[in-house]
């Protein structure tokens, strides 16, 4: 990913299981990506609780983000679907490590940080393995000041959890990719 790329983070909010969801998101991803760069889908892990059981990402160079923050969608909602589209934002990449897990035993952990969060270097500092994508707000509407994206082993991933819990403001969760086929 180049760094002047601008990553646009969408959450979904429904109860719907992936083999109902999955379709009717790539009729969704592709209308909003206009045929551009292939985004990722990805499902909560069964151990996570947050709003988003489905959270996408969308990779546009900086001048190009024509995507649908810029439009009002009047119902926020797919068609005739319980499911709610939250827009997250667009994030410039801080750090970039991967953007796919090495292999089975890999977690996926999103921390998401409020607007208040004046050290981002802590989420570098944890005494365990891993590996990590850090993305900064870009737009002043974004819903969170950072997305810190780690990759680890289960075990390690464990105690990045629990050392995060310590953290005000954050909200962690594991995600799990989906295997969607190409567009």
């Amino acid at each position: 990913m180049a760094t002047n790329s601008i990553v646009h983070f969408v959450g979904f909010v429904t109860r719907l299981e992936s083999e109902k969801f999955i379709p009717a998101w790539e009729d969704y991803a592709r209308k909003e990506m206009f045929r551009k760069r292939e985004p990722l889908l990805l499902q909560q892990d069964n151990g996570s609780r947050n709003r988003f059981r489905f959270l996408s990402q969308h990779i546009w160079p900086e001048g190009e983000s024509h995507f649908s923050f810029k439009k009002n969608d009047k119902s926020g909602y797919f068609h005739e679907l319980p499911v709610q589209v939250v827009h997250i934002g667009g994030y410039l990449p801080m750090e970039m490590t991967k953007n796919s897990l090495h292999k089975d035993s890999d977690s996926r952990l999103l921390v998401m940080a409020g607007h208040n969060e004046n050290d981002p270097g802590f989420y570098q500092s944890l005494p365990y393995p891993f590996r990590l994508n850090s993305y900064q707000a870009y737009f002043e509407s974004c819903i969170y000041g950072y997305i810190f994206e780690y990759f680890a082993a289960e075990k390690e991933m464990e105690e990045i959890t629990n050392c995060l819990k310590q953290r005000p403001g954050t909200e962690r969760v594991l995600y799990k990719d989906c295997l969607v086929p190409h567009f």
